[in-house]
């Protein structure tokens, strides 16, 4: 059981140096996920954070957020719905998806899981480090790495060609964030 809310630990890691955060939730229902999209919102706006909305295009433009999209989401609708500025970051788990996502107007594409994912066991087979740098390669859009990142793992990933990486489990599910946040950016200042 966590000590600490959701919005609470936001705060705390937006204030220590987090640059981007999804609210992914997605298996909340449009009400809740709203009132935690603003509760959050509300706790980290005097702060540099990068906000994304999962899927959640209407609400990305009412509060002028980022959003966040499922691998295969209709990318074309949400970029009328936004405009040509808006970030949208897409899910994809394979060099065609991502091809696809970035000729259908993704701004970045969100690539995983690379490792065993930390936070839940049902995101399939990792796609390793060599497919990461084969898609990075392959895509002139930003590549961020997830999956079983951490502050060990993560220079590998930058070292493969992802402009950044993504993490659930190492921040949601430690004891300390504060630290977690800057073992990984000791590590991945470092390059």
């Amino acid at each position: 059981i966590r000590a600490k809310s959701l919005d609470q630990i936001v705060s705390e890691l937006a204030t220590h140096g987090l640059r981007a955060l999804q609210i992914r939730e997605k298996d909340l229902p449009d009400g809740p996920y709203e009132n935690l999209a603003l509760n959050i919102l509300d706790a980290v706006k005097n702060r540099p954070l990068r906000i994304f909305l999962n899927s959640r295009i209407s609400m990305a433009k009412k509060y002028g957020t980022g959003l966040h999209l499922p691998d295969g989401a209709d990318i074309a609708a949400a970029r009328k719905t936004l405009g040509p500025q808006a970030e949208i970051g897409v899910s994809c788990h394979s060099l065609e998806s991502a091809q696809a996502a970035e000729r259908d107007g993704a701004s970045f594409i969100l690539f995983g899981p690379v490792f065993s994912p930390i936070s839940k066991s049902s995101a399939g087979t990792p796609r390793g480090i060599a497919m990461l740098e084969n898609i990075s390669k392959m895509i002139r859009r930003p590549v961020v790495a997830l999956g079983g990142i951490t502050p060990n793992n993560a220079a590998d990933c930058l070292k493969a060609g992802a402009a950044a990486v993504a993490s659930i489990g190492s921040l949601m599910d430690t004891k300390d964030p504060k630290r977690t946040l800057a073992a990984f950016e000791k590590t991945l200042g470092a390059l």
